[in-house]
């Protein structure tokens, strides 16, 4: 018997090679697929925990804005002195000047939980650094003689007018606050009685990605440190502001000793005290008219009873301004009427094979080429109103 030994021809396995290689390709046609929307999947799972975790933070220190006031119900909040929500940064390190509006900014004011309002100046207080003394009233620790405020505390000096400045304790040596004032010194004095509050401050802005850095959510807190991330891949924040229809209004003439003497923001100064009742004097919310209640300076924008109103920028940045126009740290005084804020906050893939061109989909264009790749940015918006802003509503 005969064994065939003869082998393939070469066009056999030519043929031969090329089914394998059309059917390996098939193969690893259906493999890589899936294992792209096995990436996005989990991508777009880290992209939601980003974007809630950057939203958590920035509804733990809005709900707080304006925490803090007397015992007393003259000043209930501490948004009574001074605006608790502003569209700009402020502090020692790169503060906006003022009449700055940027939506993408936003800095907040609170009273540290302990102790919270309860302290006044018992010396007049210059706009510079120096010693500081203060009453010891109901709510202060007991046998403290500087109301339980200790170093490194961050105080803010208010009058009756709207004026205010911020302090740092850098030492204390009871009954003594030996304070550094915190931005551009002036003439400014503060008189007896003048509010003094521990506060916070913290601001909120997205930085820009910078060698091999990505896009952040960062947080600053007013002082000598630098910013420090929150969030990394949120691309963007905007903040829209809403508030009061109705101007601050005088309820009660300034001789009236109980309070509150206007429906928010701070009353006018006493013109002439050797008045009965008390003359209300001009001030950046009221102007003077000869009598006890004095005129709103703000335009009526709505009903007092109706809803909350866009705020606009040109309504943030236009006056009158707080205490005063030439003071270096004035305001608008629409400042006063934010009561809610609607954030929008926008997270990216952190890995640019997930990210297509910049577009509607990406902020930030990426480097993949088909649509099973992409994992498109996340917007998430919602509003807040904190409850220290929406007392008497």
């Amino acid at each position: 018997m005969v064994t065939d030994t003869r082998g393939f021809s070469i066009v056999e396995f030519v043929v031969a090679s090329t089914l394998f290689l059309v059917v390996l390709a098939l193969g690893f046609g259906q493999v890589d697929p899936t294992e792209g929307v096995f990436s996005t999947q989990s991508e777009r799972v880290d992209m939601q925990q980003r974007i809630r975790a950057a939203l958590d933070a920035l509804e733990r220190d809005v709900s707080g804005a304006g925490l803090g006031g007397s015992l007393s119900t003259a000043r209930p909040s501490l948004a009574a002195w001074v605006p608790a929500l502003w569209p700009m940064r402020l502090g020692l390190r790169g503060a906006d000047p003022p009449g700055t509006f940027r939506p993408e900014v936003m800095t907040i004011l609170t009273a540290t939980p302990l102790p919270w309002v309860v302290s006044t100046a018992m010396t007049p207080v210059p706009a510079q650094s120096g010693g500081l003394r203060v009453t010891t009233e109901p709510g202060c620790p007991p046998l403290s003689s500087t109301c339980g405020l200790v170093t490194d505390m961050d105080l803010l000096v208010a009058d009756a007018e709207g004026g205010f400045d911020v302090f740092a304790i850098v030492d204390v040596t009871a009954p003594t606050l030996w304070v550094r004032h915190i931005g551009p010194t002036s003439s400014k004095v503060y008189p007896v009685g003048s509010a003094v509050v521990p506060i916070r401050r913290r601001t909120y802005a997205v930085r820009q990605p910078v060698a091999g850095r990505p896009p952040q959510l960062a947080k600053y807190d007013g002082g000598r440190a630098p910013d420090s991330p929150v969030v990394d891949h949120v691309v963007s924040l905007a903040v829209d502001y809403f508030g009061e229809p109705d101007p601050p209004r005088m309820r009660r003439p300034l001789s009236d000793p109980s309070g509150p003497w206007t429906t928010y923001g701070p009353p006018p100064p006493v013109a002439d005290g050797g008045v009965m009742p008390h003359i209300s004097g001009e001030s950046c919310l009221f102007a003077e008219n000869g009598t006890a209640i004095g005129t709103p300076k703000l335009a009526t924008l709505g009903s007092a009873s109706g809803p909350l109103i866009p705020l606009r920028p040109a309504r943030l940045t236009d006056g009158p301004w707080c205490p005063d126009p030439a003071a270096p740290n004035r305001y608008d005084a629409d400042l006063l009427r934010i009561r809610s804020v609607q954030l929008t906050l926008r997270v990216e893939a952190a890995l640019d094979a997930l990210r297509g061109p910049a577009g509607l989909l990406f902020a930030r264009a990426g480097t993949a080429r088909t649509a099973d790749r992409y994992a498109p940015d996340i917007e998430l918006r919602t509003r807040i109103t904190p409850r220290n802003l929406v007392l008497g509503r």
